[in-house]
């Protein structure tokens, strides 16, 4: 398994091959947590999932070079180029943390006693609720 962390990660379409290579066999190993009949681990399973892919849009877009102080005309348009580009790369990575965090709420629906006595379950609930709604900025 590849460590994400030691994946050297450019604003490219080949630095978001690389980082979908490293973060799959999470992905996998979370999907086989998934397909379990425990709604428990399919709730933790698909928030860590959901962190997964958010987590990875995140620091892929964080490579993108800042932009100069007073930058105007070329610049600023290369910039704003360079971060639409890498926005469209992400944008499998952001969908799929959104389906993973719709389907926390769905299955929290079915089992409202387990998610009222576990404060972990309660709170992977919140959180995926959030991060349903929530977008990226990246202007």
């Amino acid at each position: 398994m590849v460590n994400e962390r030691q994946v050297r990660v450019t604003p490219t379409p080949a630095g978001a091959q690389a980082l979908a290579q490293a973060i799959s066999p999470s992905a996998a190993l979370l999907d086989a947590v998934i397909q379990s009949s425990d709604p428990e681990r399919q709730i933790v399973a698909l928030h860590s999932k959901g962190d997964l892919y958010e987590g990875a849009a995140v620091r892929f877009l964080s490579m993108i070079p800042p932009l100069p102080p007073g930058s105007v005309g070329r610049d600023l348009a290369t910039h704003y180029a360079l971060v639409d580009a890498a926005s469209q790369l992400v944008q499998p990575w952001r969908d799929q943390a959104k389906v993973a965090y719709a389907q926390v709420a769905a299955i929290a629906a079915q089992v409202p006693n387990l998610v009222a006595s576990n404060p972990v379950i309660a709170y992977d609930v919140r959180d995926s609720a959030y991060g349903a709604r929530s977008v990226i900025a990246t202007r």
